[in-house]
């Protein structure tokens, strides 16, 4: 991913924020929302490789329940599109869908897959390439804009 696609997807997050009222501010990686609040960006284009983000065996571990992903899609530059995801959900989508790609063999089946720390997003997942994962189409849609998971709720 070119360095300014990412850039590009922050400060449309740091937009999208300002017009909801909510205070934001660049840090490294993604957006802190408000001192409580961390936001990781991560941004697709028309041209990323296979589509989906590219996440790394890292985001399988972070669960904190103050973390989200902003999942910024630039496929259409005139209508980005963000899916903010709770990092426990993100978690679990790369954890089962590595499990899951990761025990097919290779293309021309010649073996086994070597193992690797690249790991993928996608609002579908193809069954053939991905057994047994169960996330059926749509499985996003509940995150697509919702930004209201990022208000704190009143006490």
């Amino acid at each position: 991913m070119k360095p300014y696609v990412t850039a590009a997807a922050r400060h449309f997050v740091l937009y999208k924020l300002s017009i909801r009222e909510l205070n934001a501010e660049p840090a490294p990686g993604g957006v802190l929302v408000d001192e409580d609040t961390t936001l990781i960006v991560r941004a697709r284009t028309k041209d990323s490789s296979q589509g989906g983000w590219l996440m790394n065996a890292k985001h399988e571990e972070i669960i904190d329940p103050s973390t989200f992903y902003a999942l910024v899609d630039l496929e259409d530059p005139d209508a980005p599109q963000v899916w903010i995801m709770p990092a426990e959900v993100v978690a679990d989508a790369c954890r089962r869908s590595h499990r899951a790609w990761h025990s097919t063999p290779k293309a021309r089946g010649t073996g086994p897959k070597v193992e690797t720390n690249l790991r993928r997003i996608y609002p579908h997942y193809d069954p053939d390439r991905y057994p047994g994962l169960n996330l059926p189409e749509g499985w996003m849609d509940p995150y697509q804009e919702a930004w209201e998971s990022l208000t704190p709720t009143p006490s």
